[in-house]
C-alpha cells in the first residue's frame, strides 16, 4: 500500500519534471504574455541556474516551462490572422484535417494550409464553414479554395464557454467562410486512420435508427459529437455524464482492461512462444495495443493521449518489472502532453482529465484493496464528486447532483455492454461480417441508459437551485481554499482535523453576494453577438429586455448564455419580459424566455404575446421606476420605429433601452418631452448612422453609451459617423464587440460604476486596447445622480 504522500513523492528528475509543468501552467494561468525583456530575464535565469548554481539546477526548469509555453503563444499570436485584414478574400491550397462536420445544410471543416500559403501570412490552421455545399469533404483531401478570413472571435460572457480560448487552444488561427471550391487531390495515405474514422462514422450514422444513438455511437467511437443535439448534451450536462459519453481516459482504461482479460483467457505459452512466456505479459501487451489503437480510433484528443501514457508508463514498469508510483506515470504523462501541446492549459478537457486523475491517485493511493469493485466504484464517485468541486463550481460554474447515481448507472452499462458490443461491431464491420445484430445490442443498451438519464435529469431539474446556484460566482480565493479543502478532506485517515476541510469548502459554496438595497439597480448587457438582451435587476425583481436572437422556435441563446447569467448573478427567474418589436436579433428568442419563466408579465409593441407597451405605462420594483416612452397606441406597425422604448431611473441612476428606433422617433420623442438626461443609454439600431438624431442625444446628454454588436459584422455597425456623434457629447461609447459583456452598478450614494468583461477577465488572446482607450475617455460622475 502506497500513501498518498508517497505516491507523489518525486526524485530529482521528477522534481524537474513537476517543476516544468508547473511554469507552463503558470504561464498559461497570466493574463497577459510575458514582454520581450521579461523573456530574456526568464531565459538568463535559466542558464545561471543550469550553469552556476548546480545546487540549484532542476529550478531551472521552472522558468524554462514558462518560456515554451509563452514562445508558443507568441508564435501564435504572430501567425493568427491580424484584425486589419478581417474580410479578406484569399486563395490557397489545404488539407482537410480530421472529421469534417456535414450537416443541416452547412459543412463546416478545418484545414491546414500549404507552404505557399504560409508565406502568404494564412495562419498553419484556420476553421472554414461553407453553406449550401457543392461537394463532400473527405479527410486528408487537397483543396484549393476561396475562402474570407478573419481572426478567431467568440462571445464573452462571464462564467461561460469562451469560444475564442477554445479556438486558440486548438490552434486554430483564423475562421472563414467557403466562397469557392475545388478538389486537387485525395491527399497522401497518413490520412488513412481519419477516413477510416470517417467511414465508421457514417455507417453507425446509417445503421443506428434513433438518431440520439447514433450520436452517442459516433461519440464513444471516433470521438464525432457534431450530431449531438443541444437536448441531447443538456441532459448529459445535468447529470454529469458528458464525460462518459464522449471519448475519455476512463475508456481507454476500460477498452485495455477487457482486451486484456481476453487475452488472459485465450493466451498459451504454445501460441506467444519465448516472444511472451508469461501469461500477465500477454495480458499487458494486449491491452496495451488496444488502447492505442482505440486512441488512435478517436483521433488521439487529449483525454486519450494522457491515458494513453499512464497506460505506456504503468506497462512499462510492470513489463520491465520496474516500480512506478501513480503519480510519477501522472506527471509523465503531463510532461508529454505539454511538451508536444504547449497550449493544452488552454483546454477545459485538460484540467478535467488530469485533476479527475489527481484526485483519484490521492485518495486511492493509500487504501489497501477492499470492498470489491461496486464499493470503489461508490467511493470514487463521491471522491470525484468533491474533489472536482472547485473546477466545476468555481471555474465552469456547474454542478450535478444527479451526477452520483448517473455514474453507478452509466459506467458499468458502457463499460460492460455499450462499448464491448460497440468495438466488436465495429472489428467485424472491418472485417466484411455481418455486424448489425452485434450493433443492435448496443443500441438496446444506449437506449436503456437514456430513459434512465431522462428520469435523473428531470430530478436535476427540480434542484436546479443546487445544480447551478443562484448567487454570484466566487473569487480566486474562494477556488483556492476550496480545493485545499477538499484535498484535506480526501486525505487518508489519521490526517489531523479532517472534517474542517469542510470549511474550507464552504466560501465556494456560499460566496457573499451583492445585496442590492431600496432604489438600487444592476444592468448587464450580454454578448450575444449581434441580438440584444438587456437585464436589469433590483433587489426582488428581475427585468428582461429583449431575448436575444433566435429563430423564434428552439434555436436561441435563452438556456445557454441568458439564463446562466441570470443564475449568476442570483436571480430566481424573470418577473417580467419586454420584447421592443418583432426583430428576430432582439425577439428570436421569446419562446425559449417563456418556457422558462412562464408566469413573468410580457410586453411587446405588438399584438399577441402579453400586453402592448405604451407611453406612460409604467410600474414600479423595489424603489426603482420602470416608464414606458413608446409607442403610441395609435401608430401603425413600422418595424424597428414601433418598439418600447424603456426607462428605468431611481435616485441611484438611470438608463435608456431604445430598441431598433430611428432619428424620426428619437425627435418624436424630444418634441413630447420624453428626453431627460440619464446616466446611460442602449443606443437605437447597434449604432446605425440614421438611428438617433443629435439633438434628442444631446437632450439625454449620456455618461455611457452601449452598443451591443457582434465582431466583424456584415453591416459595419456601429458606424464610424454615429461613434462621432456620440463622442462629441463626451460620451463614451462602449460596444460588446470590443468589450464582451457589460455590466453597470447603480447604488446610493456612490457613483455608477461600468465594468467589461475583456477587462475584468484579462487573457493574452483578447485584445482589449479598444475598449480601455473607450473607458479612459469616460467623464468623472457628477455628484449627483442623474436619477435624482
Amino acid at each position: 500500500m502506497i500513501s498518498g504522500s508517497e505516491a507523489f513523492a518525486p526524485g530529482a528528475t521528477g522534481r524537474a519534471a513537476a517543476l516544468f509543468c508547473f511554469g507552463v501552467l503558470v504561464a498559461a494561468a497570466l493574463p497577459v504574455l510575458p514582454s520581450w525583456p521579461a523573456l530574456a530575464i526568464l531565459f538568463l535565469l535559466s542558464l545561471v541556474l543550469l550553469w552556476r548554481l548546480p545546487g540549484w539546477r532542476c529550478w531551472a526548469a521552472f522558468p524554462i516551462g514558462m518560456l515554451w509555453f509563452s514562445c508558443h503563444a507568441l508564435w501564435f499570436e504572430h501567425r493568427a490572422w491580424p484584425a486589419e485584414r478581417v474580410g479578406e478574400t484569399v486563395e490557397l491550397v489545404g488539407r482537410v484535417v480530421g472529421l469534417p462536420q456535414q450537416q443541416g445544410g452547412r459543412a463546416r471543416i478545418e484545414i491546414r494550409s500549404d507552404r505557399s500559403a504560409r508565406q502568404a501570412g494564412v495562419p498553419a490552421r484556420i476553421l472554414l464553414s461553407w453553406y449550401r455545399p457543392l461537394d463532400w469533404f473527405r479527410p486528408g483531401e487537397d483543396w484549393r479554395l476561396r475562402v474570407t478570413l478573419e481572426p478567431p472571435r467568440g462571445r464573452l460572457n462571464p462564467g461561460l464557454f469562451d469560444y475564442q480560448q477554445y479556438l486558440v487552444a486548438r490552434g486554430i488561427g483564423a475562421t472563414g467562410r467557403i466562397v469557392a471550391a475545388e478538389r486537387v487531390g485525395p491527399g497522401s495515405w497518413t490520412a488513412a486512420p481519419d477516413r477510416l474514422r470517417q467511414r465508421f462514422s457514417d455507417w453507425l450514422q446509417a445503421e443506428s435508427v434513433d438518431l440520439e444513438v447514433a450520436a452517442l455511437h459516433r461519440a464513444l467511437t471516433v470521438g464525432d459529437r457534431s450530431a449531438m443535439e443541444a437536448d441531447l448534451n443538456d441532459r448529459l450536462r445535468r447529470t454529469g455524464t458528458a464525460h462518459l459519453l464522449s471519448i475519455s481516459g476512463l475508456h481507454v482504461g476500460m477498452v485495455a482492461t477487457l482486451v486484456g482479460l481476453l487475452a488472459g483467457v485465450f493466451a498459451t505459452t504454445a501460441l506467444f512462444g519465448r516472444l511472451l512466456p508469461e501469461r500477465k505479459r500477454a495480458m499487458l501487451v494486449a491491452g496495451l495495443l488496444a488502447a492505442l489503437g482505440y486512441a488512435a480510433l478517436a483521433g488521439f484528443s487529449l483525454p486519450t493521449q494522457r491515458a494513453l501514457i499512464m497506460l505506456l508508463a504503468g506497462f512499462g514498469a510492470i513489463l520491465w518489472r520496474r516500480p512506478i508510483r501513480p503519480g510519477h506515470a501522472l506527471v509523465l504523462a503531463l510532461l508529454a502532453v505539454l511538451l508536444f501541446d504547449p497550449l493544452a492549459p488552454l483546454s477545459i478537457g485538460f484540467w478535467l482529465s488530469f485533476a479527475a486523475v489527481a484526485v483519484l491517485i490521492w485518495s486511492f493511493a493509500w487504501r489497501a484493496d477492499a470492498g470489491g469493485w461496486v464499493v470503489g466504484l461508490l467511493r470514487a464517485q463521491w471522491v470525484l464528486a468533491i474533489g472536482l468541486l472547485p473546477l466545476n463550481i468555481g471555474i465552469f460554474h456547474q454542478w450535478a447532483p444527479a451526477a452520483l447515481l448517473a455514474n453507478l448507472l452509466a459506467i458499468p452499462l458502457v463499460g460492460f455492454w455499450v462499448l464491448p458490443l460497440l468495438l466488436l461491431a465495429l472489428v467485424l464491420f472491418a472485417a466484411g461480417l455481418p455486424a448489425e445484430a452485434v450493433l443492435a445490442a448496443s443500441e438496446q443498451g444506449l437506449r436503456l441508459l437514456l430513459t434512465g438519464l431522462g428520469w435523473l435529469a428531470e430530478l436535476d431539474a427540480r434542484f436546479a437551485g443546487w445544480s447551478l446556484p443562484n448567487r454570484a460566482s466566487p473569487g480566486l480565493l474562494a477556488i483556492i481554499l476550496a480545493a485545499a479543502g477538499a484535498a484535506w478532506l480526501l486525505a487518508p485517515r489519521g490526517w489531523p482535523a479532517r472534517p474542517l476541510g469542510a470549511v474550507l469548502v464552504l466560501p465556494l459554496l456560499f460566496p457573499p453576494a451583492s445585496e442590492l438595497g431600496n432604489g438600487e439597480f444592476d444592468v448587464l448587457v450580454p454578448d450575444l453577438g449581434d441580438g440584444q438582451a438587456v437585464i436589469v435587476r433590483t433587489k426582488n425583481h428581475t427585468l428582461l429586455f429583449n431575448t436575444g436572437p433566435g429563430d423564434g422556435a428552439r434555436a436561441n441563446l435563452v438556456d445557454s448564455t441568458i439564463a446562466p447569467l441570470l443564475r449568476q448573478s442570483g436571480a430566481a427567474g424573470v418577473d417580467t419580459i419586454v420584447v421592443s418589436h418583432r426583430n428576430r436579433d432582439y425577439s428570436g428568442g421569446l419562446a425559449g424566455a417563456r418556457a422558462l419563466w412562464p408566469d413573468a408579465n410580457l410586453f411587446a409593441s405588438f399584438d399577441g404575446p402579453g400586453q402592448r407597451c405604451a407611453p406612460g405605462r409604467s410600474w414600479r420594483a423595489d424603489g426603482v421606476e420602470f416608464l414606458f416612452l413608446h409607442p403610441s397606441p395609435r401608430l401603425p406597425d413600422l418595424g424597428g420605429d414601433s418598439s418600447c422604448v424603456l426607462e428605468v431611473r431611481s435616485a441611484a441612476g438611470s438608463l435608456l433601452m431604445t430598441g431598433g428606433i430611428g432619428a424620426t422617433v428619437t425627435r418624436r420623442l424630444l418634441a413630447n418631452g420624453r428626453a431627460a438626461p440619464v446616466d446611460a443609454v442602449v443606443l437605437p439600431g447597434s449604432g446605425h448612422r440614421d438611428g438617433f438624431d443629435a439633438d434628442w442625444l444631446a437632450a439625454i446628454d449620456p455618461r455611457w453609451a452601449l452598443i451591443p454588436v457582434a465582431a466583424f459584422n456584415r453591416r459595419g455597425l456601429p458606424h464610424a459617423e454615429a461613434i462621432e456623434r456620440v463622442e462629441k457629447t463626451g460620451a463614451a461609447v462602449l460596444t460588446s464587440a470590443d468589450c464582451g459583456a457589460l455590466r453597470l452598478s447603480f447604488r446610493q450614494q456612490v457613483p455608477a460604476l461600468l465594468e467589461a468583461q475583456v477587462i475584468k477577465n484579462r487573457r493574452f488572446w483578447r485584445a482589449s486596447e479598444a475598449c480601455r482607450q473607450r473607458l479612459a475617455l469616460d467623464r468623472v460622475p457628477a455628484p449627483t445622480p442623474r436619477g435624482s
